[in-house]
């Protein structure tokens, strides 16, 4: 046992004589020292600062999608602004586009305006036939829907002239297809049988 001891104490005293000169000497014993902390800051670094790292590298690729989807949510409200900008510019005339293209025939509508018409150009109209439509809303098709209507009265050339004329320059947008004038009475007469025949539209 006092042997092993003894084993003991010299290997210890071999360590420490060899190290020594390192300790000894200021200029070994900065480097040994700068060894260790480099050492010493490499373990600290895989264990602890490589997270920090990781961390820090996840937040910046967050914040960059971050600031691509906030730059996304900026162009679309400066298109709704833009919209909301040129629908304030045509506000007052969607009634008159209303008017002009309606999203139902308003056929009844359109009965009244072309008798309206009648008796401001001093034509009696007949009789007056429209084509069979829908009374309610149609399905949003996207297309302009149409139907024809066709009246007749009694009238001068004046009167007939007139009725065209307040035809194309109604509200409601109407088209001319073919007008008929015929002689009502004996060679000479002013008086003329007026036959229209005009389409309308709507878009449902």
């Amino acid at each position: 046992m006092q042997n092993t001891n003894s084993r003991l104490n010299i290997g210890v005293k071999d360590n420490i004589f060899r190290f020594k000169p390192f300790i000894a000497d200021k200029k070994k014993n900065t480097y040994l020292t700068a060894i260790l902390s480099l050492l010493t800051m490499s373990f600290f670094g895989v264990f602890a600062i490589k997270p920090t790292i990781t961390t820090a590298v996840s937040l910046t690729r967050d914040i960059g999608d971050l600031q691509a989807l906030n730059e996304q949510y900026e162009q679309k409200i400066t298109t709704i602004i833009k919209g909301q900008s040129e629908y304030e510019k045509i506000r007052d005339d969607i009634p008159l586009i209303n008017m002009t293209l309606p999203t139902t025939s308003e056929f009844t509508k359109l009965i009244i305006a072309e008798e309206n018409i009648a008796t401001r150009s001093n034509i009696l109209i007949a009789s007056l036939q429209i084509d069979p439509v829908p009374i309610s809303k149609s399905k949003d098709t996207g297309n302009v829907e149409s139907f024809s209507l066709t009246f007749s009265g009694d009238g001068d050339y004046k009167g007939a002239y007139d009725l065209v004329l307040n035809n194309l320059k109604q509200q409601r947008l109407v088209s001319i297809e073919q007008v008929s004038l015929e002689q009502a009475g004996a060679s000479g007469s002013a008086q003329l049988k007026v036959s229209v025949k005009a389409k309308s539209y709507y878009e449902p």
